[in-house]
C-alpha cells in the first residue's frame, strides 16, 4: 500500500535539503519585493492524487509555474505564506482538476491519465476529477523565470544557462522525486527534459516508461495535430465524453477549470488518440 503523506514528507524534505540557486540562475527567478528587499518564491511539492498507486501510477512532468505580470499578488501570497507556497501544487478546489497547472486545470492531462488507466487497469473512469487522483503532478523546473518582469519559459534561456538550471533541477529535485514516488508511466514536455531523463531511466535500469509529449500550450499559437484514426471502442466512447464536459465547462464558464482549452476539442482528440495509440505500443513490447 502507498503512503501518500509518507511520500508528501519525503518531498517536502527534498526542498529542504535542496541547495540555493547558483547567483547566475537566482538572477532570473521571479521575486517579490518588499521594502527594497528581494524574496524569491521557494521550490514546492508535487501534487500526489489519494488513489496514487491503486493503479498504474503516472507522473506528469510539466514545465514551470508562470509568476510574472498579473501574478504579483500570487507571489506576495506565496512570500507570506512559505507552508502556502510549499504545497500550491495542491488542488484549490476538492473535486475538481483545477490544479495551478493549465494542462491539468484544462481537462487534458486528466483525461490522458483516464485512457491509460483503460488501457493498462481495465478501469473506465469518466470522471476528470477522479482520473486526477491516480496521477501525481509536478513541474520539471521549481522556479518561475521572468525577464522584463514577463514570464520566461526556460527553455528560452541561453544554451549554457538552459543546461546548468536543467541539471541543476534534475540532481536536486527531479530525479529525488521519482524516487520517492516510483512512478510506472512519466509522460513529459520538451527534447532537452526527455533526453535528461531518458539517460538517467536506461543508466540506472528503471522500469519506468517515458513519453515525450507536446505542451498543450502549443494550441494557442495555431498548432495542430495529424487526424488520428480511431481507437477500440470503449476507449473512443471514454474520450469522447472527456471532450464534451470540457467543451461544456466553457460553455458554462466554470470559474474551476482552465477555459482556454475548452474550444479546442476536436484538437484534443486527436491529442488524446495520438498517445493513447503511444501507450498502446509500449503496453505490446513489455
Amino acid at each position: 500500500m502507498i503512503n501518500i503523506a509518507g511520500i508528501k514528507e519525503t518531498c517536502k524534505t527534498i526542498v529542504k535539503n535542496a541547495p540555493a540557486l547558483p547567483e547566475e540562475l537566482k538572477e532570473s527567478c521571479a521575486c517579490e519585493e518588499i521594502n527594497g528587499q528581494r524574496h524569491y518564491i521557494g521550490a514546492y511539492i508535487p501534487f500526489v492524487g489519494e488513489q496514487y498507486g491503486k493503479a498504474t501510477k503516472i507522473l506528469f512532468l510539466c514545465t514551470a509555474q508562470n509568476l510574472a505580470g498579473k501574478n504579483n499578488g500570487v507571489r506576495r501570497g506565496y512570500v507570506d505564506n512559505p507552508e502556502k507556497a510549499l504545497n500550491r501544487m495542491e488542488l484549490s478546489v476538492p473535486d475538481t482538476v483545477y490544479l495551478d497547472c493549465g494542462p491539468v486545470a484544462g481537462g487534458i492531462l486528466p483525461a490522458l491519465a483516464g485512457a491509460v488507466l483503460l488501457m493498462k487497469n481495465n478501469l473506465c473512469e469518466e470522471s476528470l476529477a477522479k482520473a486526477l487522483q491516480y496521477t501525481a503532478v509536478t513541474n520539471f523546473y521549481k522556479f518561475s523565470l521572468w525577464r522584463n518582469e514577463q514570464d520566461l519559459n526556460p527553455e528560452k534561456l541561453p544554451a549554457a544557462k538552459r543546461k546548468e538550471y536543467c541539471n541543476f533541477m534534475f540532481d536536486h529535485y527531479v530525479k529525488l522525486e521519482i524516487g520517492a514516488l516510483n512512478p510506472d508511466y512519466i509522460f513529459t514536455f520538451g527534447t532537452y527534459r526527455y533526453d535528461t531523463l531518458k539517460q538517467y531511466i536506461d543508466k540506472e535500469k528503471l522500469s519506468i516508461k517515458l513519453f515525450r509529449i507536446i505542451d498543450p500550450a502549443y494550441f494557442f499559437h495555431g498548432g495542430r495535430l495529424k487526424p488520428q484514426p480511431s481507437l477500440r471502442d470503449d476507449l473512443e466512447k471514454l474520450i469522447d465524453g472527456y471532450c464534451r464536459y470540457i467543451k461544456q465547462r466553457g460553455e458554462v464558464n466554470d470559474p474551476h477549470f482552465y477555459l482556454q482549452y475548452c474550444g479546442k476539442t476536436e484538437t484534443i482528440r486527436q491529442y488524446l488518440r495520438t498517445y493513447a495509440r503511444e501507450v498502446e505500443t509500449a503496453m505490446a513490447q513489455v
